[in-house]
């Protein structure tokens, strides 16, 4: 496999990025270390990833400095993962009973104005109809607003 052409010069701006790293006034405990592990902790400082769990190159760095380091790594982010589970289906299941008791609210209301209204109470059953059909739109209009908004 041939050689990339320009290696030498990413490879010194690499040095450059992280010697500038290292310069930051901020980095004295940096600068206290050897040149070796100036380098390694400046690399690991601007190395970055995205998931749940590090790099398996940042895995074996940490399991290099604490046996079983990496071990409760994933210990920690299968417990975030199941408590996020958790939650969301606690959410789900909230949501379902809220959408189930306002319909078994507004169809009541409903067969209770139809009650009213076959013997013969119309000043109620009016009233009760209108608000079995108002919460099963308040159902529908707060369903579509929690779409919408965060």
């Amino acid at each position: 496999m041939p050689k990339d052409p320009d290696e030498p010069q990413i490879e010194a701006l690499r040095r450059a990025a992280l010697q500038s790293l290292i310069d930051e006034p901020r980095a004295e405990a940096l600068r206290d270390l050897p040149p070796e592990a100036q380098e390694a902790v400046a690399e690991f400082m601007v190395s970055m990833y995205s998931g749940p769990l590090p790099s398996p190159e940042v895995l074996e760095r940490y399991e290099g400095i604490l046996d079983g380091a990496a071990d409760r790594t994933f210990r920690l982010a299968e417990t975030e993962q199941r408590e996020r589970f958790r939650l969301q289906n606690r959410v789900v299941t909230t949501e379902r009973f809220r959408i189930g008791a306002s319909l078994f609210l507004g169809a009541m209301l409903v067969g209770v104005a139809g009650l009213a209204t076959w013997l013969g109470h119309t000043w109620i059953a009016v009233p009760l109809g209108f608000a079995g059909v108002g919460v099963a739109l308040l159902r529908t209009i707060t369903a579509a607003l929690q779409r919408f908004l965060p």
